[in-house]
C-alpha cells in the first residue's frame, strides 16, 4: 500500500495579484499617454504654421508615431474604462 500524498497545487494567480498587475499596467498606460500628449506632441506641433508642423512630423516620424499609438491606447482605456491589461 502506497502512502504517497498527492498535493494539488493551485496554479492560478490570486485575484489580489491579478488586480495589482492590472493596476500597475493601467498606471503605465496613463503615464505613457500623458507623456505622449504633453511632451512629444507639443514638441512636434507649431501653432499657426502647418508647414512647420508637417516638417517636424516628417523629421520625427518615429516619435510622433509612438506618441499617437500611446495616446490612442490611453484614450481607449479612459473612454471605455477598460483595464490596461486587456489592451496591452
Amino acid at each position: 500500500m502506497s502512502t504517497a500524498v498527492m498535493t494539488d497545487w493551485n496554479t492560478e494567480p490570486s485575484p489580489r495579484l491579478q488586480a495589482r498587475i492590472a493596476g500597475v499596467l493601467y498606471l503605465i498606460v496613463i503615464g505613457t499617454g500623458i507623456f505622449a500628449e504633453i511632451f512629444v506632441r507639443e514638441a512636434v506641433t507649431v501653432s499657426g504654421d502647418a508647414a512647420a508642423t508637417v516638417s517636424n512630423i516628417l523629421a520625427h516620424g518615429c516619435a510622433f508615431g509612438w506618441a499617437s499609438r500611446l495616446s490612442a491606447r490611453w484614450r481607449l482605456c479612459h473612454a471605455w474604462n477598460v483595464p490596461a491589461a486587456c489592451i496591452a
